[in-house]
């Protein structure tokens, strides 16, 4: 049975029709832009939100929620009729437990910016457990560009977090547990190394099992760095120091490096000082984990490049090589932990593709940048920006500092 359709606004009649679907109209009268959806679409969309797995809500503009799905019931604890009608992100129901400029600045997002804002919080359950949801809140704008209401989804990661919690406890442990041999194996072989007297054959293998003792150091090394970053275990102690001093020394420290492959290592474009206050060995190991990386994926007589940058409240390091490059298609995986790309996996049998991600992450805890561009067998630039004076950090617990 066909259904006669009229504007919203000034009610003036503008077609008839049967399951209809999608229809947006502009009235004739009043230039209204009418949007119509069937009976059945829209049943289909009603179910849809119901019975979705993440917990879904629909508010207000000042927030009071109107609509809120069967997940919401599931994670939260609280019936829709507890709900309904209330502010969402109150005390008196799941939110509210993170602080102050947290809200303040989803707020501002969703509000004033109109913009989707994203991120992972802590809200409690109606029996007061704790759980920590990915959470995405979208303001829905009317004709005029206004907020006419807000869609919150939240999906529960708690046991996500749990799992990940006791892998990071388990690499750790496995990790200060292999040390300790690592150690005696190491020192022993130094021992023989210097006192004994060994066949060529016999020194060949001692010096297999030094270097291979050296590369299980550092993997081990690496995943307790892991382990501290993620557990937010780092302190962050900065002291005044010249960038540009520091990188020379660094260059100078690392010559073998170079001259073993018969790289061209450049580094003139640079004010002659550049004082801040960071933390020496968060910037280190930035610089450390980059250069290397170019220097071992740039091939025989190629090029590394470091330069400097000062601006007003920050700084700017670029490192450019000539090196094997990363495939366009793996560039989006580069920073994620025990990513390698193809093409350094058959130029490198080893590594433990920990590094970019160690960097990316203690940029973000000096509050810094970091981005690259790369074309295959041509080579790499990361471009990274940091702060000119980095705030001090104390972790909670026991003081760890980076290896």
């Amino acid at each position: 049975m066909e259904k006669e359709y009229e504007c919203i606004k000034c009610g003036t009649p503008l077609f008839k029709g049967e399951n209809i679907g999608l229809v947006k109209m502009e009235c004739s009268h009043c230039g209204h832009l009418n949007k119509f959806l069937d009976k059945e679409e829209f049943d289909v969309f009603r179910l849809a939100f119901l019975y979705a797995s993440d917990h879904i809500i629909i508010t207000d503009k000042d927030a009071v929620i109107i609509y809120a799905n069967l997940a919401m019931e599931k994670i939260t604890g609280f019936s829709k009729e507890e709900v309904i009608g209330k502010k969402a992100g109150s005390k008196g129901l799941w939110g509210g437990y993170m602080p102050p400029d947290f809200y303040k600045k989803m707020w501002h997002m969703i509000k004033e910016e109109k913009k989707i804002f994203t991120g992972v919080v802590q809200n409690r359950r109606k029996n007061g457990e704790i759980y920590e949801a990915d959470v995405s809140i979208a303001p829905v704008l009317d004709e005029n560009g206004e907020v006419k209401y807000f869609v919150g989804i939240e999906r529960d990661i708690t046991k996500e977090k749990e799992i990940e919690l006791a892998k990071n406890e388990f690499i750790s442990l496995a990790s200060h547990q292999l040390r300790t041999p690592l150690t005696g194996i190491r020192w022993v072989v130094e021992e023989f190394l210097k006192r004994e007297k060994m066949s060529e054959r016999g020194m060949k293998y001692l010096k297999n099992i030094e270097f291979s003792t050296i590369q299980l150091n550092k993997l081990v090394d690496d995943l307790l760095n892991v382990s501290k970053i993620e557990d937010d275990r780092i302190d962050i102690n900065p002291k005044l120091m010249d960038v540009v001093d520091f990188i020379q020394n660094y260059l100078l420290e690392a010559t073998p490096l170079f001259v073993g492959k018969k790289l061209k290592i450049i580094f003139d474009k640079h004010p002659l000082k550049l004082e801040v206050k960071m933390d020496e060995n968060a910037f280190r190991n930035i610089i450390q984990s980059l250069v290397s990386n170019s220097v071992e994926y740039t091939r025989e007589g190629g090029e590394v490049e470091i330069s400097l940058e000062e601006n007003e409240n920050n700084f700017l390091v670029d490192i450019r090589d000539t090196g094997i490059g990363i495939p366009k298609g793996e560039q989006k995986i580069i920073f994620k932990k025990f990513s390698r790309a193809s093409n350094a996996k058959k130029e490198k049998a080893g590594g433990t593709g920990l590094g970019l991600y160690m960097v990316k992450n203690i940029i973000a805890m000096l509050n810094g940048e970091i981005r690259f561009e790369s074309e295959e067998n041509k080579g790499t630039t990361f471009y990274v920006k940091l702060p000119k004076e980095v705030k001090k950090k104390k972790m909670a617990t026991e003081k760890e500092n980076l290896l």
